[in-house]
């Protein structure tokens, strides 16, 4: 948005953008380091909206966010921690595995360094790698089962945080949305026992479906998809993504 080039990328919970979602902020330099300026206050705004689990998309392991899950914990709020697209190759050839996850580990955890923040409630992998992109296939498996394995040699005593991939409500080749890419996915790490990552692992649709379609009656099976999904793979379902569709409803 401007010239200076003082922001990069989308990590909006960096301390960077403290001015945005916290309610003061001080400038790191200049005349006015020393005063403290109001913020916007996004994350107070959400607790005030009933808001209890916050879902990030970009996470940039080189900016710095123990302030915002620090206010995020203070508010009640839990939040979803990312791995970025990024990381996992959907923008051309990926950076070096071991190095994004340990990275990432380390700048999800805690003031202490000792375990994962107590804000996070839970490890979001990719996006929406269902659907086109420049991921190396078997990538997303892979590098879940690596993250596990890093985690329980370098981190044994962190908290054993829920994973989840949030995938796009599409059918592919499927009767079903999301089937084809859990049947996928799952078959590469349901058995997979370290760092108990086979009882961590959630799965995580986004949805702009309606209420009949998730609850009633799905593909003309007189159930809701979530009951049918939740038998098929007695796995929690978080809805990572909600709502309803612009391009389809006239309303």
């Amino acid at each position: 948005a401007n010239s200076t080039c003082i922001f990069f990328g989308s990590d909006i919970s960096s301390h960077n953008l403290k001015p945005l979602w916290g309610n003061g902020f001080s400038p790191v330099s200049g005349p006015d380091k020393d005063k403290i300026f109001m913020g916007r206050d996004d994350i107070l705004t959400m607790r005030q909206m009933g808001v209890n689990l916050i879902r990030l998309y970009d996470w940039d392991s080189r900016n710095y966010h123990t302030n915002f899950l620090d206010y995020c914990h203070s508010n009640n709020i839990k939040v979803l921690v990312p791995v970025s697209n990024y990381n996992l190759g959907a923008y051309g050839t990926p950076p070096p595995m071991d190095e994004s996850i340990r990275n990432l580990i380390k700048s999800f955890g805690n003031r202490e360094g000792n375990n994962y923040h107590p804000a996070i409630y839970g490890i979001i992998i990719g996006s929406e790698l269902d659907l086109p992109s420049e991921m190396p296939k078997g990538y997303l498996a892979k590098y879940t089962k690596r993250w596990a394995e890093l985690e329980n040699k370098y981190y044994p005593k962190y908290t054993k945080l829920p994973i989840g991939h949030p995938v796009s409500f599409a059918t592919h080749n499927g009767k079903y949305p999301c089937f084809e890419f859990w049947d996928n996915l799952l078959a590469e790490l349901k058995d997979v026992t370290i760092s108990d990552l086979d009882k961590r692992l959630i799965l995580c649709p986004h949805t702009y479906n309606e209420a009949s379609y998730l609850f009633d009656d799905a593909e003309g099976s007189h159930r809701g998809w979530v009951d049918i999904t939740y038998d098929k793979y007695n796995l929690p379902i978080l809805f990572c993504e909600i709502g309803c569709s612009r391009l389809e409803r006239s309303d």
